[in-house]
């Protein structure tokens, strides 16, 4: 046999583990997907996924007809493994120069989100006021804020709140304290406003949430998943919706 035709042999070989290996990727194996604590959009009780964060992404998926699998890790670490491609999808990530250096992403967010500022204080304070005067702020360890974030609450007494859930913590803290603020990233005041605390929307501008992707998923996997959240949506059944439900099923049943 010639050079060349062991070459065009060896170049053969390789070209077909490459696509048949992407095939079975894209139609056999199931997509792992890691969320972070994000109370309560999607967190973990008793080894389970929950959230209506999760059961948004659970019923794309499920509409696209693909196989998955939920883990859950801090945001951190979730972020390295996915750098090393060790799971498939981070949850929920805002897009930074950095990131889209090292992951996909779809081309429509989960959601667009301003963040809040939640209290139960009865005082009636502007936005502007409360952001000159600052106060305390229980803040969760895991949360990784951005730029205009942290500027806006720089006269504020920061906080941390530690521990396997700190976002439901502070829920729990900000029931009974007074003069006291926490924080949410993902924030529809009329939506938090039913659980008798007051929602202030930080920053005028919203924020998108994306899905990440391992540099190694079949990018048809993702316009595929782009394409169920847009029907979704232009159907009103947006991630807000799920929410909404999550919430007045929680009132339900806590009466």
């Amino acid at each position: 046999m010639s050079f060349f035709k062991k070459r065009l042999y060896f170049l053969t070989g390789i070209l077909a583990t490459i696509f048949f290996s992407s095939q079975a990727f894209s139609q056999g194996q199931k997509l792992r997907i890691v969320y972070y604590n994000a109370y309560p959009h999607m967190f973990k009780t008793k080894d389970k996924a929950i959230g209506p964060g999760i059961k948004f992404i659970e019923t794309i998926l499920s509409n696209a007809h693909i196989d998955h699998s939920f883990s859950h890790l801090p945001i951190k670490r979730g972020l390295g493994e996915l750098e090393k491609n060790r799971i498939d999808v981070l949850m929920a990530l805002l897009k930074t120069p950095e990131r889209m250096e090292k992951f996909n992403f779809g081309s429509v967010p989960i959601v667009s989100a301003t963040p809040c500022l939640i209290t139960n204080d009865s005082a009636i304070k502007t936005r502007d006021r409360i952001l000159k005067e600052g106060g305390k702020l229980m803040l969760p360890n895991d949360f990784i804020l951005e730029r205009v974030v942290k500027e806006s609450l720089k006269n504020f007494n920061v906080t941390y709140i530690h521990g396997i859930n700190p976002m439901k913590k502070m829920f729990n803290l900000l029931n009974y304290r007074k003069n006291v603020y926490g924080l949410i990233q993902v924030c529809l005041p009329s939506v938090y406003e039913v659980d008798g605390v007051r929602a202030i929307e930080l920053v005028e501008s919203r924020m998108d949430f994306y899905l990440a992707f391992s540099k190694h998923v079949d990018k048809k996997i993702i316009r595929q998943i782009d394409d169920e959240i847009r029907k979704m949506n232009l159907k009103g059944q947006g991630y807000y919706e799920f929410l909404k439900k999550y919430k007045i099923d929680k009132m339900k049943s806590s009466h």
